[in-house]
């Protein structure tokens, strides 16, 4: 089971109008099933900007995922450009007319929302069962998944040479990270289990004066050795991370890894940047 959810419409809708956005939109999930298609997936529904398919077997899901964010990927780093958070994972199904259901389409489902944009991200259980070999992977840690008894183990999938670069050995043991979040002079230090909220009001974790910065702004928090920035603003979050494509949060979610900077609001002024590091050991 496979979702791939487009992210970025809401900026599209606000560019060029509702007509041309809903076309623009329409062609984009038809091209999303054509590829699926050709890995002889089939298209269950449309929910809104997201599409959920069924294949035969997980390799088909993964080489459809792959050639999907090929063609979403935006190369000219336009915040604005659309994106693309693919979940997908393997299990039993119960199948009703034309629809299934059941704790593997659950899984599914909750995996896409973890997936940040522009990323494929499964469970080791369904890595595992893949037959053949893809480009690369990595752990991104334990996380509680809704309905799941136990945490589950979350693997990215690794489709750009960007990402390919960046892999991590996944049969390494899990390292204790730590965050270091930095801001005019100010220093905000996140271990594994922290959370921090990042705005204008003067009560915030950190804070960023400025007037096109929202009150309760962004909130990271520290899960299995990860730290999710989620965005909760109304001008959105950039992040800026050295030879990867830039990326505009707007209500979304991301893990932050590396080095790199987050802009609060609309990029261009370095006076809403907050420089990020995470480190290991």
């Amino acid at each position: 089971m496979l979702f791939a959810d487009v992210s970025g419409s809401t900026a599209l809708y606000e560019r060029i109008g509702d007509a041309l956005a809903a076309e623009a939109m329409d062609n984009i999930l038809k091209a999303l099933v054509d590829r699926a298609v050709a890995e002889r997936g089939r298209l269950i529904k449309s929910i809104g900007d997201e599409v959920m398919l069924l294949f035969p077997h997980t390799d088909h899901a993964i080489r459809a995922a792959i050639a999907m964010q090929e063609f979403v990927a935006q190369p000219n780093g336009d915040p604005d450009a659309m994106g693309l958070r693919v979940g997908l994972c393997s299990g039993p199904m119960e199948h009703r007319a034309r629809d299934v259901f059941g704790d593997t389409v659950n899984t599914a489902a909750r995996l896409t929302s973890l997936a940040r944009r522009g990323s494929i991200t499964t469970d080791r259980a369904t890595l595992n069962s893949m037959r053949s070999t893809v480009p690369g992977f990595r752990s991104i840690g334990w996380h509680a998944l809704a309905g799941k008894q136990a945490p589950v183990e979350c693997i990215e999938i690794l489709w750009s040479s960007e990402g390919l670069t960046a892999a991590e050995d996944v049969r390494r043991p899990l390292l204790r990270r730590s965050l270091l979040l930095r801001h005019d002079g100010t220093e905000v230090m996140l271990q594994s289990s922290d959370r921090a909220t990042i705005g204008r009001d003067p009560d915030c974790d950190l804070v960023v004066a400025d007037e096109r910065v929202s009150g309760r702004h962004a909130v990271i928090t520290g899960s299995a050795g990860n730290f999710v920035l989620v965005d909760t603003s109304t001008n959105g979050t950039t992040l800026l991370i050295p030879g990867q494509p830039t990326i505009t949060l707007r209500r979304e979610r991301t893990i932050l890894v590396g080095l790199g900077r987050l802009v609060l609001g609309v990029p261009g002024e370095n006076d809403r940047t907050i420089s990020f590091e995470t480190r290991e050991g």
